[in-house]
Formats: C-alpha cells, structure tokens, sequence
C-alpha cells in the first residue's frame, strides 16, 4: 500500500518516484481525499465497487465482490485497452 507521504511530490526526503512525480508537476495533484477503510481490504473495497464496505455482504478478502460492479468491469465493458 502506497500511503501520502510515500512519494517524493508530496514531501518524501529519499523515495525515488520520477514517473509518479513527472504526472504531478505536468497534471493534477490531489491533495485532498478520503479514504472507505484505514486497512487494504476495505479501502480496496471502496474503490473498486464505490460502495463501502460495511454495506457488503461479507469480507470481500474472503468472498471478492460476488455480483457487484466493479470499476474493473466498468473499463473492460467499455473496451478500454490494458
């Protein structure tokens, strides 16, 4: 997990993120943004169903997302290439 401090854009005095830092200088960089979860599982949750995950049927560690549209889903009905 990748965490806000992690990178050299926002502050980082060591770690070696070029590419991550060359996308904020010549983009966006958000700086403000909230998370479904305070571990992987539910914030992984929350991203990819845009539910959270107290509303899911299970532990989705456990079970995956059974029939819920993931944002994964969203880009491959869409054709969007990998």
């Amino acid at each position: 997990d990748l965490g806000y401090g992690d990178l050299r854009t926002f502050g980082h005095p060591y770690a070696k993120t070029p590419n991550i830092d060359r996308l904020a200088d010549q983009g966006i960089k958000f700086t403000n943004f909230h998370s479904t979860g305070k571990t992987c599982s539910p914030a992984r949750a929350g991203i990819m169903t845009s539910k959270h995950p107290a509303t899911m049927e299970g532990y989705s560690g456990d079970y995956g997302f059974r029939d819920l549209t993931t944002v994964s889903d969203l880009f491959r009905d869409a054709k969007y290439p990998a």
